[in-house]
Order: structure tokens, then sequence, then C-alpha cells
């Protein structure tokens, strides 16, 4: 019954889609918008992802969940995390390109042998080639498109160095 009903409100929009009508514009938050910047900035300056979170957390930043909270009633209120900065510095809708794709659903039967027993669904991240971006901007950019490029190389430099091996300046030493 509710998957018949999705389905046929999922038909009354795709023609929209196919028309070329915008179901979604993403508009820019310009407090969050600020932060985003500054979290970009402090990553090509140098700091690591724990140093901006707590950095953030010293400035008083609201974190995501804070800025919005009727939208996320079930987040903990504790601040700045690395794993939120992570997120943010990976995230290319910053870029104003429309991602498609990023992340795949995939339903495991928890009993393979029990199909009764029901599945569980999880998401996982898609494989590069089955990533698909825009070819125009769809919405606005909060950083440019070479300040993100900058910034993956930089977070893949960082990921792939020797632990023991600390980065100053342009290069390793």
């Amino acid at each position: 019954m509710c998957s018949d009903e999705c389905g046929r409100r999922w038909r009354r929009r795709s023609w929209k889609a196919q028309e070329g009508y915008r179901l979604r514009v993403l508009a820019i938050d310009n407090e969050a918008a600020v932060v985003v910047e500054c979290i970009f900035q402090l990553y090509l300056d140098g700091l690591g992802l724990k140093s901006i979170a707590e950095t953030l957390n010293v400035e008083g930043v609201p974190w995501p969940s804070a800025h919005t909270p009727q939208q996320n009633r079930h987040r903990r209120g504790d601040g700045w995390q690395h794993t939120t900065v992570k997120a943010i510095l990976e995230n290319p809708r910053h870029t104003g390109f429309a991602i498609y794709g990023r992340w795949q659903k995939i339903e495991e039967l928890l009993d393979p042998e029990d199909v009764a027993a029901g599945h569980v669904v999880r998401f996982r991240r898609s494989p590069h080639s089955k990533i698909v971006r825009s070819r125009e901007p769809a919405h606005p950019a909060i950083v440019s498109v070479d300040t993100f490029t900058c910034v993956q190389l930089e977070l893949r430099v960082r990921r792939g160095a020797d632990p023991r091996i600390r980065r100053r300046g342009s290069g390793l030493e």
C-alpha cells in the first residue's frame, strides 16, 4: 500500500525532471557558508582535521546540528568533530555542481538461509566511475573548484604519508 503510494508520487514528479524542471534548488546559508570557507582555508593553511575542530569549538562556532536543531534532534550536541570537518571538506556540492550517485544503497539479508528473517539496508560509497557531476553549476558555489581540488589533493597527500612524517610547508620533509 505505502510503496504503491510512493510510486504514484514519484511518477507524478518524474515528468518534471524529464521536462527540465528543477525539483530542488540548494540555497546558500550565509552563516554556514562563512564557516565552510573558513574550514577550507584553515585546512589549506596546514591545520589538521582535529585542529580545525578544536579551533571552531574554542571560537564558539555553532556546529551543523546546533545551527539547525529542529532538523537534527537525533544528533548529540557535543561540538565540532574531526569527522564533521572531513565530511565538509569532502563534499563536492560546495563547488556549486550537482553530484549524483556518491552513495549506493545495499540491502543484505540478515540470514541468507531464511529470507523471511528480513534484511538490513546499508549505504556504501560508490566507485568513482559511478559518480556523476552536472555539466553546469546547479546552485551557487561556496568554494571554487580549484580550492576544492587543492583540498582533495592535500587530503590524499596527508592520508598517504607515513604517520611518522609530518607535513610542513609545501613539501614532505
